[in-house]
């Protein structure tokens, strides 16, 4: 199975949020909270996320971008882990068994580094797949737009604390 540079930053991402702590933001700037993510994202030289629409209100424009600076924190944490400890690393052999440690590099460098220009994540169920699967769907590609993800609202309500990752 052939995976694109959209595939991969959605599994990420509702991976990511599906491990996340509940988001904690050091600042009441709602501005500051709903501006893009800087490129400067440490760990990753030129980090890039995805767009996000209008339909997603506040409150989902934070816990989306909080869900981008988990990914680059656990992204820039597995790689740092990868070079100094490679494939001998318990954590890697639960979590990659005796996959390729070079796969898992270019994994990670594309999550956070390859161009999401076209990428949209959205908040509306323009699909009417959410309100099918509510207890199920955290998000999906669109058919009919394969650069959008539909995020459902069981994204928000499904998070588990980061401390279960590990």
């Amino acid at each position: 199975m052939k995976f694109s540079t959209s595939n991969y930053m959605a599994l990420a991402t509702i991976a990511t949020c599906a491990l996340a702590a509940p988001v904690i933001y050091d600042t009441n700037s709602t501005a500051e909270l709903m501006s893009p993510l800087s490129q400067e994202v440490l760990g990753w030289s030129h980090a890039t996320f995805p767009a996000i629409y209008q339909t997603c209100n506040e409150t989902n424009t934070r816990m989306l971008n909080a869900a981008f600076k988990d990914t680059a924190e656990v992204t820039a944490y597995g790689k740092s882990r990868l070079l100094n400890y490679g494939i001998d690393d318990a954590y890697y052999k639960r979590w990659f068994g005796n996959g390729s440690i070079f796969t898992v590099m270019g994994v990670f460098d594309q999550l956070m580094e390859a161009s999401k220009g076209s990428m949209l994540m959205r908040c509306d169920d323009a699909d009417g797949l959410c309100a099918a699967n509510p207890n199920y769907y955290a998000g999906h590609h669109r058919e009919s737009a394969p650069a959008e993800t539909v995020i459902c609202d069981y994204f928000y309500n499904s998070k588990t604390a980061f401390n279960y990752l590990l």
